[in-house]
């Protein structure tokens, strides 16, 4: 809020936060505190809610708010925070707990450490601030909001498997997935969690693929409880590892913030409560955005419940939230589109983008005209800020803000996910051809994970033994692959591996550990089905001591340098078919 009236008689209630409380995707057309506003609005005293919510908030910066409380002159305050709080800059003095976590105790060590003597004690400090500022006498009421996380829909990084492994244990691990990916795909469930009580590996809980299929076949099996244990041991199982992940509010952060409520008697909004399906137990997908972030409905849920705390029901929570102003049905229905953006940018599987979809066109038919631009921005090739589509999607706020260069604005990798299949399906258009499909690399959402605060490679990092690509069966069949790699972590006398077309051989991936190698080789001519238009990479193993990396790994964090704590099977600088 850039401006705050004076409150006159009103009563002030600030709302503090991160992007979740300030309503990514949807402010500044649609905000919790508007929301909140209009539910205070027909008490007996006049409410004025100031918006103090900042995308990206972290711990100094909610510090700096509560420092500040006293000249805000505020009646209550509501604390909507937690989703950041993974996400830390780390001093020298962290790096050398990191280091000595992870020498002695590997990943689960520097994990542990993280969480427990970095993260914890932050959280901890914020919170006696806050309680200082609102202790008894001053006036001040607090509500606390317990964060929630889109536990069944929103799926882990698929670049990220499992860590860094001897290669027995890395060759028995990949047999374990296929077998359960496998059963998956049947649909049988009991076999996908006899598969994991079976194998006596045990990835100390850094894997969160593992995690999520447990918690999926226990949700097909009807155990919701255990579904949901295993979806927060999913969430939580990158947080501390130090590799890039979206926020979301860890099992300990949210014990705290209940901690803290309980502790000081303030008021308590669980939306692990709040959000849930009834008849299951777990977060309903239809409140959430993408991972963290609220939808209109889950908004109006969320502070609803804020309401109540605030001031006593006086009417029934079906009550509608107020007269649409003009525009807000397209804004809600934008913010859903911008969420099928979004959850494509991330690499989220196709049913999630189209339950977006479908939810924006339920809120607003007319937002097919959006889709039809967004659909020329994602295949035109123009650059979007030349057309007159971006200059229309832009006249809704929200559009205007997320549509922007630094967030959702190239164009040409977001044409390359499901999304633009998607958007034609749902405007009864045939589906345009890729842009630029001969590039092998472009738009893929499965390059190794990025570290925390380090630069993004030039080049695409494969963290699976086997990198897979899916030719355009409608190119010449005069073509020809040229492919620039390295093995980073094979030795130099590993055994070849192989490159595949159409299930043959058409080369051998020689090891190369410290050295760009160039491999040409010439396709045969594609056909109609899509497994023989499949290039598959089949990488050289990775040669690896972990006790030796953990003591390499150590000494990098000691001298403020972050590891990457997967494996990488090769790294592609070009992959590329030219006719």
């Amino acid at each position: 809020m850039a401006y705050v009236p004076a409150k006159a008689d009103a009563r002030r209630v600030v709302l503090v936060g991160e992007s979740a409380a300030l309503g990514f995707l949807l402010d500044p057309g649609l905000t919790p505190a508007d929301v909140l506003q209009g539910e205070l609005a027909d008490g007996a005293e006049p409410v004025q809610c100031v918006d103090l919510a900042r995308t990206g908030a972290g711990i100094a910066d909610l510090a700096g708010l509560v420092e500040s409380l006293p000249h805000l002159d505020a009646d209550a305050m509501v604390l909507f925070a937690g989703n950041n709080w993974s996400l830390q800059n780390l001093t020298v003095a962290d790096h050398d707990r990191l280091s000595e976590g992870l020498r002695t105790r590997g990943l689960t060590g520097l994990r542990d450490v993280f969480t427990r003597q970095i993260v914890l004690p932050r959280v901890r400090a914020l919170l006696r601030r806050l309680e200082k500022a609102t202790a008894e006498g001053t006036g001040l009421d607090l509500v606390v909001v317990v964060p929630e996380f889109n536990l069944p829909e929103w799926r882990p990084d698929a670049s990220w498997d499992t860590t860094l492994m001897a290669p027995d244990e890395a060759a028995a691990w990949a047999e374990l997935h296929a077998e359960i990916e496998e059963s998956e795909r049947l649909g049988r469930w009991s076999e996908v969690l006899g598969a994991f009580e079976r194998t006596a590996r045990s990835d100390g809980g850094t894997s969160p693929l593992a995690a999520w299929a447990r918690a999926r076949a226990h949700h097909e099996l009807g155990d919701h409880g255990s579904a949901r244990t295993a979806w927060e041991e999913a969430r939580d199982a990158v947080c501390g590892l130090l590799i890039a992940h979206t926020p979301r509010a860890t099992a300990l952060v949210q014990a705290e913030l209940c901690a803290f409520a309980q502790r000081g008697g303030h008021a308590l909004v669980d939306l692990r409560e709040e959000l849930a399906d009834p008849s299951t137990g777990l977060p309903d997908p239809g409140y959430f955005l993408d991972y963290c972030h609220l939808s209109p409905s889950g908004m109006v849920k969320a502070m609803r419940a804020v309401a109540r705390c605030l001031r006593p029901a006086t009417e029934s929570d079906t009550r509608p939230v107020g007269p649409d102003r003009p525009g807000d049905r397209r804004i809600r229905a934008v913010g859903h589109l911008l969420s099928a953006c979004h959850s494509a940018w991330l690499g989220q599987p196709p049913d999630v983008l189209r339950r977006q979809l479908a939810v924006a066109v339920a809120e607003d038919p007319s937002v097919s005209a959006d889709m039809s631009d967004l659909l020329a921005l994602l295949t035109n090739g123009v650059p979007a800020w030349l057309t007159p589509e971006y200059d229309r999607l832009c006249r809704w706020p929200n559009a205007e803000r997320y549509l922007n260069p630094t967030a959702l604005s190239d164009f040409g990798s977001l044409a390359r996910t499901p999304l633009t299949e998607l958007l034609a399906q749902a405007l009864g258009r045939p589906v345009p051809p890729r842009i630029d499909s001969a590039d092998l690399l472009a738009g893929r959402g499965d390059s190794a994970p990025r570290i925390v605060n380090g630069p993004t490679p030039a080049y695409f990092r494969s963290a699976a033994p086997v990198f897979r690509a899916a030719l355009d069966p409608s190119r010449s069949s005069q073509a020809r692959l040229r492919l620039m790699y390295r093995t980073p972590q094979a030795a130099s006398d590993a055994k070849s591996g192989t490159l595949e077309f159409g299930g043959r051989v058409l080369g051998r991936i020689a090891p190369s550990p410290h050295e760009w190698s160039l491999l040409e080789v010439n396709l045969p001519a594609a056909t109609g089905a899509s497994s023989s238009n499949e290039l598959v990479l089949h990488w050289p193993a990775v040669q690896h001591d972990e006790t030796h990396w953990r003591q390499q790994a150590s000494g990098m964090l000691a001298t403020g340098r972050i590891p990457l704590p997967v494996p990488v099977f090769g790294e592609i600088f070009e992959a590329r078919v030219l006719v």
